[in-house]
């Protein structure tokens, strides 16, 4: 993933692609993150750590 190899600016529709490919990944870990909260009544502690999606 070396963005010097690619000096050309990205087509629309590659700029698209990207986006929706990220919000796909964030929706996923939004799912993964959000999971173990639900099932497990005692959280982890990297769960407590990074608790800032569960604060709102």
């Amino acid at each position: 993933m070396t963005a010097d190899n690619r000096p050309r600016m990205l087509t629309p529709a590659e700029v698209k692609a990207l986006r929706d490919s990220k919000r796909q990944i964030h929706r996923r870990v939004d799912e993964l993150q959000q999971r173990p909260k639900a099932t497990s009544a005692q959280p982890q502690p990297k769960a407590t750590h990074h608790s800032r999606s569960g604060d709102d």
